[in-house]
């Protein structure tokens, strides 16, 4: 019998490679060494991800924040407040929907954010470039979010060994 030196199962005689984990038990140093640095790879990579998931959660959370302070404070009329509270809303909703639907909670907003953009660009273009780096920071956080989580979806639906050695038993 042979033992599989990365996940320590058992493999039959005649397996290539260990049927848990898929490395290649009968390979070469070169074969093995490759599937391990390909494993640590992935692993960084889609703990990566989820760590800008949550930078992309907390500025969901930091947006929603936002607009309900600023409602509170330049708030004059109850239509204006309620739309202002509104939107805080829900901007907070999909940042406690990231947890869930990742990419449609981070897909969603920052869609809102940019045709909230483009209106702007059309109704006051004088004053479109004022702010340019605080207004786009949060689209740029949750675009590499949303992109991060795509990555580490296709690596687990991949490697559905790391993905178990993750704790992500289903992968959407």
């Amino acid at each position: 019998m042979l033992i599989c030196k990365n996940c320590d199962t058992e493999a039959k005689e005649n397996d290539l490679v260990c049927g848990t984990c898929n490395y290649p038990v009968r390979g070469n140093e070169k074969e093995q060494a490759k599937f391990i640095a390909k494993q640590v790879t992935e692993k960084a990579d889609v703990e990566t991800a989820f760590q800008r998931l949550k930078h992309a959660r907390n500025a969901l959370f930091v947006l929603g924040a936002y607009f309900a302070v600023v409602t509170w404070f330049t708030g004059s009329d109850i239509i204006g407040m309620t739309i202002g509270y509104f939107i805080a809303l829900v901007f907070v909703v999909f940042g406690v929907l990231t947890l869930k639907m990742p990419k449609m909670a981070m897909l969603v907003p920052l869609c809102l954010i940019l045709v909230k953009e483009i209106i702007h660009l059309f109704v006051s273009p004088e004053t479109f470039l004022d702010g340019i780096g605080l207004r786009y920071a949060i689209p740029a956080i949750l675009a590499v979010g949303f992109y991060s989580v795509r990555k580490a979806e296709l690596i687990l639906s991949n490697n559905t060994y790391l993905a178990s050695q993750l704790g992500y038993s289903k992968v959407r």
